[in-house]
């Protein structure tokens, strides 16, 4: 395999990822409530935090951060809206 074509250790773990939440987005949004979600600023995010793991980073990237954690709180709350449809036990406590 030529040098170009190499994963590094975060692309083995977010390309499968960013396909596997790419199926559930789509299974997702058939609920027009959902159509908030923008899953590539959470990948985006855990790319750049991944390639860049130090406090002087973060600090000075905090507003992506902040973007990052309030889509993934809307994917985690698609996510258990949609099971909750099938399973009474999985709901979101008001």
């Amino acid at each position: 395999m030529c040098k170009e074509h190499r994963f590094t250790r975060a692309d083995a773990f977010f390309v499968p990822l960013c396909s596997m939440l790419g199926k559930l987005c789509v299974i997702l949004s058939d609920n027009k409530e959902n159509t908030n979600m923008n899953i590539p600023v959470i990948f985006q995010f855990l790319k750049e935090v991944s390639a860049n793991n130090n406090r002087e980073w973060f600090n000075a990237h905090k507003d992506l951060y902040e973007e990052a954690r309030g889509e993934f709180e809307n994917l985690l709350s698609a996510i258990i809206t949609r099971i909750s449809l099938f399973d009474e036990s999985c709901c979101i406590k008001q």
